[in-house]
C-alpha cells in the first residue's frame, strides 16, 4: 500500500475527529499495517487492513453514521480505496473476474432508455433487452425491435433462461458456472466491514425522517447501484449483508452503546413508524393460514423495504433493490420481505389519492416474481401468496361498498345487494392485487391450488359479485368519464384473468364444474337482492357484470371440452330468466344511444360504449354477454323471452294489434330505430357462432373481416386486439396466415411525424362473398356509421363485380349453419309459433304502412323468414290453406297458428284477433289495419311495398 493511501486514509478518519486519544487510534492504526507488512507495498491485503480499521472500530462507526460531506466524491473514493485495498478499481475488478458467475442483467429501465426486444430468442411476450446486452449480443437475422421506454420500469432479461433462449445472452451473462471460482474471504474482508455501516447509516437517515430529503441519501443509494454493477462478487457481498441477520444485531447493539442519543431518538420515530403502518388482517379466507399482521424486521433488508414502501417507493431505491435480483439468495429474501408488508401496501393505496405512480412500481416489484412459474409456486406454496393476494383484493372491496342503484327499494335492507363504491372506482386501488392474481393464473401449477381450495374461490368469486352492478347508468343523470376506463380496467383484472385461469387449467372437469356451481350460487344471491319482488329498473343499467361474464365463459368452455349438458347445473327455474335482464339493458341501451335517445346525458356513456366494443375485449364482453342470451333463447318460453326482449326496447306495443297501439314513449323516429335494434339483437342471438361451435380459424377470419369492412385498416390494428389471451386459444394458428387469406394489401398510409408508410390492408373478394356477416359487423359496431359504412363498402363490391345493379338492396345475411349438438334445441326457436307470429306482425305492418317498418327492418325479418325455411323439419308433400274460426288474443301468439311448421303457417288465416280495445276482422274494411290474413294475403293497402315484398318472398 502506498504511503499516499495511507495519508489519505488517515485524513479522512482524522477529519472533524478532533480528540486526542482518536488521533493516536488512527495513528496506531497505521502505524500498525506498516509494522505487520514490514515494509511498504504496492499494496495490503483485505484481512491486514481489516484489524487496522478494528483498532480504531468505535471512530469508523463515528465516522460513517455522522460525516455530513458525503457528497463529496473524494469520500466515496476513499471508501473504494479501503474496499478495493487500494489497489485502483479497474486492476480490482480484473481481480474479481474468476469468481464471476452466470446471473441475469436486471438493469432497470429509466423513462425514455433504449429498450430492444427479439421475438426469435423470446421465450415470452415481455422480454427485453437493455441496449449494453444488445450490442454485446449476436441476434443477426432475428426479429427485433427498439423502441423508448414509455415509463420508468422494467427490467433486462439478458442472462434469464425462464423467459429468454441462452444464445440471445451477451457475453457478459452466458454461462461459465463451470469455470467459477470460490471467493476468497481476504477479497471482501474490508467490503464486509464496511457495506453494513454504510447501510446503517441509511437506516438512520430513514428513522429521521430524511430518506427523500438528505442528499446524503441519494447519493448512498447511488453508491450501492455502483456497487450492484461494479461486480457480481460486490454485488453478491452487497446482498448477504443486507440479508444478514447477525450484521443487522451487531449493528444495532453497538449504536445502542456508542451512539445512545442518537439511537434513542431513532427508535422512538421507528416504532412510531411501525404502529401507524400495521398491516390489516388478510387471513380472513383460511383460518388455518396465517399471514402476516404484524411486521418484525430482521435485516437491513427488511427495514429499508420497509421504509421504501412507506414512502410509495421512491423511483432510485426500486431501481437499487431491483437491480440486486440477479442473486437468487437475495431473489428469495426479497420476496418474502416484499409479502411481509403486503398488507401495509394496500393500506397505502387505500389512502392515496393518486395510486398510478404507486401501482406503477409496485407493478416493477412485483412481477419478477409473479412470471416466473417455479417461484411463483414457492410463494404460493409456502408463503401463501396467493391467499394474500385474494385476500387483499377481498379487503379493499369489503371497505368500500355502497348500495347498488339497480335495486329497487325493499322493505328489508338486507335484502340490498353492496356494490365496489366510486373511490375505489375513481383510484383503481384493486388494480395491483389484481394484476397480480392475472399473472399467477398463468401457471398451472397455482391453478391447481386455486382450485384446491375452494373457500379460495369462494372469495374471489364474492370479490366479483360486490363488482357486478356497480356505475350504473341512468338517462336522467350525468355520469363521469374517469368511469370509462375504470369499466375496462375492471373487466381486465376480473375477466381477463379468468381467461390466463382456463388457458393455464389442464383438461379437468373437475375444476370447471366447481367454478360453476360457486358461480352459480353467487349469481343467484345477486338475481334475488337486486330483483326481488320481480322488479326490474329497466331505466337503470350497468356495464360492469363480471360475474355473469365469468359463468358465462366457463360453461361455453365446460359444455365445449367436456361433453358437458346445461341440465347438468343445478338451478331455480327462474335462474336463466333473471340472468338475461343486464344484457338484455345493455343493448336496449346501446340502441337508445344509437336512436340519440341520450343526449342529455353527455358524451360518458358514448364512450362506455365505444369501451364496450373495444376490439381487444369483445371475447371478455361482448361474446359472453351475446352467450347468456343464447342460453335463454335455449332454455326459455319462446313467447315470454321475446316479449322480454321487445319489452327492454320499449317496442312491446308495436307488437300489439290494437288500432290504438302507439308508442308513448318513442317518437316514431326512434321506435324504427329500437325495433331495427331489438330485431338484429334478435339475429346475433339465433345466428352468432362464436361460442356455438365456429372453428378457431374462422372466429379470426371473421373478426379481421368484420374490422376491414368499416374501413381499409393497418396491420397493427387489425393484429393488436388478437394479442391478448383468446379463450381456448390455438397457438398454432398461423394469424399472419388467415390475414393473408382475406385480405390483400394496397396503399400505404404516411405516419405523421416519420418518413415512413404503412402499408393497408382491404377485403379480398372471396371473403366478401363467402365470409362477410352483416348481423356479425352490426354486433361489433359501436356506431351506426360503423355498420352503415360496411354495407355501403359491400354495395361498392356489388356493383363493382356486377354483382347488382341496383342501388337498393338487401344485406347479404349469411345462410344459416346449426350450432353444435349441444345447442341443437336453438333451432326450435325458429319452429316457434311466437317467432312466426312477430315475422308476421313486421309484415303486416310495413305493408299497411306503418312508418316505424323501414327496409333494413323489412330486411332482417325477410331474413328470420329465410332462417325458418332452412330449418323447417317434416315430410308434408301437400299444404293445404287452413282457418281457425275462433277469435285469438292479442299477444298470445301460440294460438295463431295450428303448426309449428313455417310451410304451413304462411299460408294460415287469422280471421280475428281480440285486443283490448276492440277486434280486428279480416271483414272489416274500414279500420286503418284491416286484414290479418295469411303471409301471402297480405292487405293491398300499399301496392308498391305489396309487389316488392312478393317478388322477394318468391326469391326465398
Amino acid at each position: 500500500m502506498s504511503t499516499e493511501f495511507l495519508e489519505i486514509l488517515g485524513a479522512f478518519l482524522r477529519e472533524e475527529l478532533t480528540s486526542e486519544r482518536s488521533n493516536v487510534l488512527i495513528d496506531n492504526m497505521i502505524s500498525n499495517i506498516i509494522g505487520f507488512e514490514g515494509s511498504l507495498q504496492a499494496s495490503i491485503s483485505g484481512e491486514i487492513l481489516l484489524k487496522g480499521l478494528q483498532n480504531i472500530s468505535p471512530i469508523c462507526h463515528s465516522k460513517l453514521l455522522h460525516y455530513r460531506n458525503h457528497h463529496h466524491f473524494s469520500t466515496f473514493d476513499i471508501i473504494d480505496s479501503i474496499i478495493c485495498g487500494g489497489l485502483p478499481l479497474e486492476v480490482f475488478k480484473k481481480k474479481l473476474e474468476p469468481y464471476e458467475s452466470l446471473s441475469p442483467c436486471c438493469f432497470v429501465f429509466q423513462i425514455n432508455e433504449f429498450v430492444y426486444t427479439c421475438s426469435t430468442c423470446s421465450k415470452s411476450a415481455g422480454m427485453c433487452m437493455c441496449r449494453e446486452c444488445f450490442l454485446n449480443s449476436n441476434h443477426e437475422g432475428h426479429e427485433t425491435r427498439e423502441y423508448k421506454n414509455s415509463h420508468n420500469g422494467g427490467m433486462c432479461d439478458c442472462g434469464n433462461p425462464v423467459v429468454f433462449e441462452e444464445k440471445g445472452f451477451c457475453k457478459k451473462h452466458r454461462s461459465n458456472s463451470q469455470n467459477v471460482k470460490k471467493v476468497p474471504p481476504d477479497l471482501v474482508a474490508t467490503a464486509n466491514y464496511i457495506i453494513p455501516r454504510l447501510l446503517l447509516r441509511l437506516i438512520i437517515l430513514a428513522r429521521q425522517g430524511l430518506l427523500e430529503k438528505e442528499n446524503s441519501c441519494e447519493l448512498l443509494i447511488k453508491y450501492f447501484q455502483k456497487l450492484c454493477s461494479f461486480s457480481e462478487v460486490m454485488l453478491s457481498t452487497l446482498a448477504n449483508a443486507m440479508m444478514s441477520e447477525d450484521f443487522y444485531s451487531e449493528m444495532k447493539t453497538f449504536c445502542e452503546k456508542n451512539e445512545t442519543e442518537l439511537w434513542h431518538t431513532c427508535e422512538i420515530s421507528y416504532e412510531d413508524n411501525l404502529s401507524k403502518m400495521e398491516s390489516p388482517a388478510l387471513n380472513a379466507i383460511d383460518p388455518n393460514v396465517q399471514l402476516p399482521c404484524k411486521i418484525a424486521h430482521k435485516t437491513f433488508l427488511d427495514e429499508i423495504l420497509f421504509w421504501a414502501v412507506k414512502h410509495c417507493l421512491p423511483c432510485e431505491i426500486i431501481k437499487w433493490l431491483l437491480s440486486m435480483l440477479s442473486n437468487s439468495q437475495f431473489k428469495i429474501k426479497f420476496s418474502v420481505s416484499l409479502l411481509s408488508n403486503y398488507g401495509i401496501i394496500v393500506q397505502i393505496l387505500m389512502n392515496m389519492k393518486k395510486v398510478e405512480p404507486f401501482q406503477e412500481s409496485m407493478s416493477n416489484v412485483i412481477l419478477p416474481f409473479t412470471f416466473d412459474e417455479k417461484f411463483a409456486t414457492d410463494l404460493v406454496e409456502n408463503k401463501s401468496f396467493l391467499d394474500m393476494v385474494v385476500g387483499a383484493l377481498a379487503y379493499i372491496i369489503g371497505c368500500s361498498l355502497e348500495t347498488c342503484r339497480l335495486t329497487p327499494n325493499p322493505a328489508n335492507t338486507n335484502d340490498y345487494h353492496f356494490v365496489v363504491n366510486s373511490k375505489v372506482i375513481r383510484n383503481d386501488c384493486y388494480m395491483m392485487s389484481a394484476s397480480d392474481l392475472f399473472f399467477l393464473f398463468k401457471h398451472k401449477s397455482v391453478i391447481k391450488k386455486f382450485f384446491e381450495k375452494k373457500s379460495l374461490l369462494e372469495t374471489y368469486v364474492d370479490s366479483m359479485l360486490k363488482m357486478t352492478g356497480m356505475n350504473v347508468y341512468d338517462e336522467c343523470a350525468v355520469n363521469e368519464n374517469h368511469e370509462i376506463q375504470s369499466f375496462l380496467n375492471l373487466e381486465k383484472i376480473t375477466v381477463l384473468p379468468m381467461v390466463n385461469l382456463i388457458n393455464s387449467t389442464e383438461s379437468n372437469k373437475d375444476y370447471f364444474t366447481t367454478m360453476l356451481e360457486v358461480c352459480c350460487e353467487a349469481l343467484t344471491k345477486f338475481t334475488v337482492n337486486v330483483y326481488n319482488g320481480n322488479k326490474v329498473l329497466h331505466d337503470k343499467v350497468s356495464f360492469n357484470l363480471p360475474l355473469h361474464r365469468v359463468f358465462s365463459i366457463f360453461l361455453s368452455i365446460t359444455i365445449e371440452n367436456f361433453n358437458y349438458s346445461l341440465s347438468n347445473l343445478t338451478v331455480s327455474p327462474d335462474f336463466y330468466k333473471k340472468i338475461i335482464y343486464e344484457p338484455l339493458k345493455i343493448w336496449a341501451i346501446i340502441s337508445e344511444v344509437k336512436s340519440k335517445m341520450w343526449v342529455r346525458s353527455g358524451s360518458p356513456i358514448v364512450y362506455q360504449i365505444n369501451g364496450y366494443h373495444n376490439p381487444k375485449f369483445h371475447h371478455l364482453l361482448i361474446d359472453p354477454d351475446i352467450y347468456i342470451l343464447q342460453l335463454g333463447a335455449i332454455l326459455l318460453d319462446t313467447q315470454w323471452y321475446i316479449l322480454q326482449l321487445f319489452d327492454f326496447f320499449s317496442i312491446k306495443k308495436f307488437f300489439q294489434l290494437s288500432v290504438d297501439a302507439r308508442n308513448q314513449r318513442l317518437s316514431p323516429a326512434n321506435e324504427s330505430d329500437m325495433l331495427f335494434g331489438a330485431l338484429m339483437l334478435l339475429g346475433v342471438i339465433l345466428t352468432n357462432r362464436t361460442r356455438l361451435g365456429m372453428e378457431a380459424s374462422h372466429v379470426i377470419k371473421l373478426e379481421l373481416l368484420t374490422m376491414l369492412s368499416y374501413t381499409d385498416t393497418t396491420h397493427s390494428l387489425l393484429m393488436d386486439p388478437l394479442k391478448l389471451p383468446q379463450l381456448n386459444e390455438d397457438l398454432e394458428l398461423d394469424k399472419e396466415k388467415l390475414l393473408q387469406e382475406i385480405a390483400d394489401s394496397n396503399n400505404s398510409l404516411p405516419q405523421s411525424g416519420y418518413n415512413m408508410r404503412q402499408v393497408l390492408y382491404a377485403p379480398k373478394k372471396s371473403a366478401w362473398l363467402e365470409i362477410f356477416d352483416p348481423i356479425h359487423s352490426y354486433l361489433r359496431s359501436a356506431s351506426e356509421k360503423n355498420y352503415k359504412s360496411s354495407i355501403l363498402r359491400f354495395s361498392k363490391f356489388a356493383h363493382s363485380e356486377g354483382l347488382s345493379s341496383s342501388n337498393d338492396f338487401w344485406p347479404p345475411f349469411r345462410p344459416y349453419v346449426p350450432p353444435m349438438k349441444q345447442y341443437q334445441q336453438l333451432e326450435n326457436f325458429f319452429a316457434s309459433k311466437a317467432f312466426h307470429a312477430i315475422i308476421f306482425i313486421v309484415f303486416y305492418k310495413f305493408v299497411n304502412g306503418r312508418d316505424s317498418v323501414n327496409a333494413d327492418s323489412l330486411g332482417i325479418a325477410l331474413h328470420f323468414l329465410s332462417l325458418c325455411l332452412d330449418t323447417v323439419h317434416g315430410t308434408e308433400t301437400q299444404i293445404s290453406p287452413t282457418n281457425i274460426g275462433n277469435p285469438v288474443q292479442d299477444y298470445d301468439y301460440i294460438d295463431w297458428f295450428p303448426s309449428n311448421n313455417i310451410l304451413i303457417n304462411s299460408i294460415h288465416e287469422i280471421n280475428e284477433v281480440v285486443t283490448n280495445t276492440s277486434k280486428i276482422s279480416s271483414k272489416c274494411s274500414e279500420e286503418p289495419e284491416v286484414a290479418i290474413n295469411s303471409f301471402s294475403k297480405m292487405s293491398t293497402a300499399s301496392v308498391d311495398s305489396t309487389a316488392k315484398l312478393d317478388a322477394i318472398c318468391v326469391s326465398i
